[in-house]
């Protein structure tokens, strides 16, 4: 699950629609763009306007301005192309503004001013009268508002939206959700942490058509048995709360694929959790276990496991079982020893193990033959094992600050790699050729070793480079005269 704290930001990195930045795309932007300017005088203005795949007509715009007037809501009612639109930063909602004019996919209400220092909350509140005239909006973001019984009242009256976030919100205590009735998508993030969301109320779960729940940046300190009413529920998101334990009812939300944990207190997961045979998602970073659950070793299905900041110092030998699994992040932890068992998760792309306390890579490591990223960084391994040469698929390969000594000469027939993290080390070798064949290599850093010694590389697709400590290169070392990348300040020299 992604959350998108702001749609336009998202829509930005669309290639297929035109949007000029810091200027008004042509055609009928330029046209509305034209009348607002000449109607309004800088008390609205359109911020950005975003055209459709063909450049014809209006996908999204982006209002900012003083007070939101109904004519400006007429206007946009006649460009019946528009299907995104965001208000932000407005002071100012009259409480005979209507929506009904507008038949949109989003609509995104946006009050967070942010300076050069820290984003200020704003305290605004959008009418519950208002509210309720949105009922042609299938999608309506709120961020930087006060939210209060009367805002989720009028939402309660909107039968056609399906889906609710507020982020960086400030709500209420005891907010009763039970007219949400209709939603399939619901998210509450609050800006600080006294005006959270502080219990998880039994009104949630009354909600029976919700798919995603994500109640983050709260101090829920419990979850209510009543949870296991949620029957269609695929996204479940408690992450940054206070929880120290997860009842077992969780177990019988049959359809959950995203279980997100992170950045609570939770020592232990009940049993029956293993129940969830279509999770494909579980993330259990930072929290206070000091193993990992044996039980999660019956998530066939499991596709993404992260537990990492927690006090693990065994990964269990069951790891073998979760034979779907891509992402693997057990990152900063205790561990001291990879299990030859963790080479048989043969579709694994992603393995991260940061920051533990392992000394050794296992030579079966080259069973991953998937694996795209290899971070073991902050670790103590002195050797890297020339099978590490097999795995074709690797992009990234980050072992930085270990002990290593010498350069792994098969990293020259990684013909995929693209990143090269051997800095921090205590490598006293000479540079292979062979990672000058490397034609997708961009990026290598190998600073703050003993002593590196032999050429500087040639590879004609380097953009960054790292050889030495501060740049200062020794007798030892060759700035070849053919190397687009060489220490800064330095000149070519030959040995």
């Amino acid at each position: 699950m992604v959350k998108i704290n702001n749609l336009f930001l998202l829509l930005s990195t669309i290639t297929s629609w035109k949007l000029v930045a810091g200027e008004i795309a042509g055609g009928k932007c330029k046209e509305l763009d034209e009348y607002i300017d000449a109607t309004y005088n800088e008390t609205v203005m359109l911020s950005s306007c975003i055209l459709d795949e063909k450049e014809e007509n209006i996908y999204s715009v982006k209002l900012s301005g003083d007070v939101i007037l109904q004519s400006v809501i007429d206007k946009l009612s006649t460009y019946p192309s528009i299907n995104e639109v965001q208000f932000s930063r407005f002071d100012e909602y009259p409480e005979d503004l209507n929506f009904e004019s507008l038949h949109l996919s989003v609509l995104d209400f946006y009050d967070i001013k942010y300076g050069r220092k820290t984003n200020k909350f704003r305290y605004h509140q959008i009418p519950g009268s208002v509210i309720k005239t949105m009922k042609n909006i299938d999608k309506i973001y709120m961020e930087g508002y006060n939210i209060t019984q009367n805002t989720i009242d009028a939402f309660g009256s909107l039968t056609k939206t399906k889906e609710v976030k507020m982020y960086e919100s400030a709500f209420d205590k005891n907010l009763d959700f039970s007219n949400f009735k209709h939603l399939t998508s619901l998210a509450l993030e609050s800006y600080f942490s006294s005006a959270a969301i502080d219990t998880f109320s039994e009104s949630f779960c009354k909600l029976k058509n919700l798919k995603e729940l994500s109640l983050p940046s709260g101090n829920l300190k419990s979850i209510p048995k009543c949870i296991k009413n949620l029957r269609k529920l695929q996204s479940l998101d408690l992450s940054l709360n206070e929880l120290t334990s997860i009842p077992k009812e969780i177990g019988e939300l049959s359809r959950l694929k995203e279980l997100i944990l992170e950045y609570n207190e939770i020592t232990t997961l009940p049993r029956n959790l293993e129940d969830l045979s279509k999770l494909e998602y579980l993330n259990l970073d930072v929290n206070k276990l000091n193993k990992i659950p044996s039980l999660i070793c019956e998530f066939d299905r499991l596709k993404t496991l992260k537990i990492k900041e927690n006090e693990i110092s065994k990964i269990p030998s069951c790891i073998e079982d979760l034979s779907n699994l891509k992402i693997l992040d057990l990152s900063e932890n205790k561990i001291t020893a990879i299990p030859s068992t963790i080479t048989e998760l043969r579709k694994l792309e992603e393995l991260n193990m940061r920051n533990n306390q392992i000394q050794k890579i296992p030579t079966s490591i080259k069973n991953l033959v998937n694996l795209k990223i290899l971070d073991l960084s902050y670790n103590k391994i002195t050797v890297v094992p020339e099978v590490i040469g097999k795995l074709k698929n690797l992009v990234e390969l980050i072992l930085n600050d270990n002990l290593i000594t010498k350069f792994p000469k098969s990293i020259g027939q990684l013909s995929n790699l693209e990143t090269l993290k051997l800095n921090y080390n205590k490598i006293d070798d000479i540079i292979p050729e062979s990672y000058n064949k490397l034609e997708k290599l961009t990026h290598v850093v190998l600073n703050n070793n003993y002593n590196i010694r032999g050429r500087t590389l040639t590879n004609p697709n380097l953009f960054l480079c790292y050889y030495t400590d501060f740049n200062e290169i020794t007798d030892d070392f060759c700035l070849d005269p053919n190397s687009v990348c060489v220490p800064y300040g330095q000149t070519y020299r030959e040995c």
